[in-house]
């Protein structure tokens, strides 16, 4: 597991990790928002090397 550190999700920052599953060669980011007791998670999954620009600039019309 692997921290991709910080992105902003409108007012919010979210805080992200990264992981490769071997076995099924998965590439995978999970982003973890905090809002007061509640927590989103967002996972991106991929089966590639590399997670594709186009699905991590998607994050960018994310906002909270």
């Amino acid at each position: 597991m692997t921290d991709v550190g910080t992105r902003e999700f409108g007012a919010k920052t979210g805080y992200g990790v990264q992981y490769r599953n071997e076995t099924t060669l998965r590439l995978t980011q999970r982003w973890h928002v905090h809002d007061g007791e509640n927590l989103l998670t967002i996972t991106v999954d991929y089966q590639a090397e590399e997670i594709p620009d186009e699905a991590l600039a998607a994050l960018d019309e994310v906002a909270f």
